[in-house]
């Protein structure tokens, strides 16, 4: 015989429980072409890697990035030690536009450690467009 306690206590964890997600951006930095499928090359050595991708790169030392992909011309980008400070306002965990500005929907750590620094190399996300390479017919 089930309780009859069961479905409202389920609703009830549910309902307090599902704001509890704590999103984690992966280490990184994120790389993509246009066209994808480009050769990844970092300080002039083959990385392995095909676009688009996210690769871990020491962030103490500067990185030359290129993009290869055969019929375009290669692109290059310097990836330089650098980094980010963002405030995280209280009217990020509401809605409303009436009613007490309260942060509810704010997860825990934001809510009472509202800076992060990040400390990464720039950029952090790349995106090149590969031109093709001009016919000389």
């Amino acid at each position: 015989m089930r309780s009859r306690l069961t479905p409202p206590l389920l609703a009830l964890a549910t309902f307090f429980l599902a704001g509890c997600v704590s999103f984690v951006t992966p280490a990184g930095t994120s790389i993509s072409s246009t066209p994808p499928g480009a050769r990844v090359v970092l300080d002039g050595r083959a990385s392995g890697y095909l676009t688009p991708c996210r690769i871990a790169l020491d962030t103490g030392d500067s990185h030359r990035l290129r993009l290869e992909l055969p019929g375009y011309t290669p692109k290059e980008v310097m990836l330089v030690e650098g980094g980010d400070v963002y405030l995280i306002p209280w009217s990020a965990g509401y809605d409303m536009p009436y009613g007490w500005p309260f942060p509810l929907f704010l997860n825990s750590y934001d809510l009472f450690y509202p800076v992060r620094i990040d400390r990464g190399l720039s950029p952090d996300r790349v995106h090149l467009t590969l031109e093709p390479i001009a016919s000389t017919r």
